[in-house]
């Protein structure tokens, strides 16, 4: 009786609240944080959607109630199938997938490491002793984003992605193309110098449990360029690991600045030296616009951007060219809440590094259902 008691008081405090959430509950209890300002008690958290919900799809093929309205036509016409990487049956090379979607080479993908620039206009981050980012995409500076994580392989950096849950890590699926034993892999958040024992916080790893890649993804025209990494243990939310919020299902995000934020590794074997965590601010183009700078390169007049893509472009000409793909490019809400970002793409593929050129980034907005239907059903 004494739980429901303080359940109704709880809820109540967030309806009073000034920006109610839709629940207040214990961060553990949360699947995916709210972008709103948490109005909640001490020790809760605004959620979206909380492990249990009745919201909560029962299987893969369902969207949750909130979604399911909103789906896209190009989300509902890909079959549903989870690929499960304990026992991979996909091959390091490129799938020869057949696609109604015109051939477009990839002429750069980040994991290739294209060129090695040491200063590409990124700018290194430096710590500062006052700097606090909360969960939620909440920061109070822009220094430190605690939502970058890195992913390695046998103690081989890989990739790069985003915290947006404390089990979950958002990525490129190309980033998931080789064969590889899951158990293998650690994610490892809270770092700001890697290839250094001098920081003063240790920086946390979790295993790998689970690979899902989007069942669209096409490596040929990169396609559908998302992927769901679950780890075995969660991360503890503190100073300095986060998570980053999704973007509303109908986001648009052209004109705005965004960022990016990661290492740059430009290649897996290239880690002899320490590197510090670097940002790179970006527009968001408009399709026509990048459309027509693409179409004068090698790619040819023929060249289109799916809608499963953005692209962005730095106003120092030059493109995020970090090792393994896969960070998150980020966006503040604004005058809303300009210390709250929200993630608008994932790092995908360019042409090359250091060209006058933009890059291109998974469009996050349209996966939204997509991602919290396999969170809800694996997480």
């Amino acid at each position: 009786m004494g739980s429901i008691v303080a359940t109704a008081a709880i809820l109540l405090f967030c309806v009073l609240s000034g920006e109610a959430c839709r629940y207040c509950v214990p961060m553990e209890k949360c699947l995916i944080l709210s972008r709103k300002l948490n109005s909640c008690p001490f020790n809760h958290v605004c959620c979206d959607i909380i492990i249990k919900s009745p919201y909560i799809p029962s299987g893969p093929n369902e969207e949750s109630d909130s979604e399911s309205a909103s789906s896209s036509t190009e989300e509902e016409n890909i079959p549903t199938f989870i690929y499960f990487p304990t026992r991979p049956t996909v091959s390091s090379e490129p799938q020869n997938n057949v696609s109604t979607e015109p051939d477009v080479p990839i002429t750069y993908w980040p994991l290739k490491g294209s060129g090695a620039p040491t200063n590409d206009g990124a700018q290194a981050e430096q710590p500062k002793p006052t700097e606090r980012t909360q969960p939620g995409g909440r920061c109070n500076t822009t220094g430190l984003y605690s939502w970058v994580v890195a992913l390695f392989y046998e103690e081989v950096y890989l990739t790069g992605g985003s915290l947006i849950s404390p089990k979950v890590i958002l990525t490129a699926a190309h980033n998931t193309m080789n064969k590889m034993n899951e158990d293998r892999i650690v994610v490892r958040a809270g770092e700001f110098v890697m290839n250094t024992t001098n920081e003063p916080i240790q920086y946390e790893e979790r295993v790998v449990e689970r690979i899902v890649r989007h069942e669209g993804f096409i490596f040929q025209s990169g396609i559908n360029n998302v992927a769901l990494i679950f780890v075995k243990t969660p991360f503890v939310l503190n100073d300095r690991i986060g998570v980053l919020t999704l973007p509303s299902r109908q986001a648009s995000f052209e004109g705005r600045r965004c960022t990016v934020a990661g290492w740059d590794l430009v290649s897996s074997h290239d880690q002899s030296r320490m590197r510090i965590i670097k940002k790179l601010e970006l527009t968001v183009l408009d399709r026509t616009t990048c459309v027509a700078q693409f179409r004068n390169t090698t790619l040819g007049r023929n060249f289109d951007l799916h809608p499963s893509l953005i692209c962005a472009r730095s106003e120092i000409n030059r493109d995020f060219c970090f090792g393994g793909g896969g960070y998150a490019l980020f966006c503040s809400l604004g005058d809303e809440n300009p210390h709250v970002f929200e993630q608008a793409g994932i790092v995908a593929w360019g042409m090359g590094c250091g060209l006058d050129l933009p890059g291109i980034y998974t469009n996050v907005a349209m996966f939204r259902s997509w991602i919290y239907n396999r969170i809800a059903y694996f997480g």
